[in-house]
């Protein structure tokens, strides 16, 4: 049977058959325009999960202490204080699969100044951090090195914190107090809004971790340790002796 013919019975067939037709065309409407929702929604799920897992930094990995236990009775893990500046300093140094470490030192105070007073959580952590969250700052800058060394009393503001004490934006060169220690604003970080479980990451004032050590926490050891590995296109060859470094350290841990 020719084209012409099949073209001209199922034009025949279409209009003797009206319902069943508009039915059939329902269905189809139907069924590719759920198909469509179906795959947005899946790429924009994806898309979300994907910035909230960038969000967090860069190959970030993080070390945290093991249990301890009181009269017998384990505290469970992250509850012991076994970690310390120098762990940190010896993972920067002899480890040949990380590109950045930072010692992390919390602790929640009242921050005065400004517009009035907030309470919020101090990091104290080594410029090493911002590289391994990713996290830019919008406004000022971020403290170096020389910072840490010296105990200097400068914080770099997260943004929730920053538009609660500065609405006007003016937080650069300002005096806060912490506690009983003041403190110069020398950078405002980028927002990075909320982690997966609600928790507005832009609510933090960092700080040098030697200064929150002395000043504020009080304590020698450090809550956690945050690195960053090298990807593995950037990777540098490994030596024996930082090869051997990594496995004992991991094993003892």
């Amino acid at each position: 049977m020719r084209a012409s013919n099949l073209i001209r019975v199922a034009g025949v067939s279409i209009l003797k058959n009206k319902m069943r037709t508009l039915l059939t065309m329902l269905g189809i409407i139907i069924g590719v325009g759920a198909v469509i929702v179906m795959v947005a929604i899946g790429a924009g799920a994806q898309g979300q999960i994907e910035r909230q897992i960038q969000n967090l930094g860069t190959n970030m990995l993080v070390v945290t202490p093991g249990s301890s236990q009181t009269g017998g009775v384990s505290l469970g893990a992250q509850s012991g204080s076994g970690l310390t500046v120098e762990d940190a300093e010896a993972l920067s140094s002899q480890s040949y699969l990380l590109s950045a470490v930072s010692p992390v030192v919390s602790t929640f105070t009242q921050a005065v100044g400004g517009a009035g007073n907030w309470r919020t959580s101090v990091l104290g952590v080594d410029p090493d951090y911002q590289v391994i969250r990713d996290w830019d700052v919008i406004q000022g800058d971020f403290f170096d090195a020389e910072d840490v060394l010296s105990i200097r009393r400068e914080v770099v503001l997260g943004y929730t914190v920053a538009e609660n004490l500065f609405p006007d934006g003016d937080a650069v060169g300002q005096q806060l107090r912490l506690r009983d220690v003041p403190v110069t604003i020398i950078g405002v970080l980028e927002p990075k809004g909320q982690t997966a479980e609600g928790r507005d990451q832009d609510d933090v004032i960092l700080a040098p971790y030697t200064t929150v050590l002395n000043r504020l926490a009080g304590r020698s050891f450090v809550s956690q340790i945050l690195a960053s590995a090298y990807s593995p296109e950037d990777s540098p060859p490994p030596s024996r002796r930082s090869r051997q470094f990594f496995v004992i350290l991991t094993a003892s841990r």
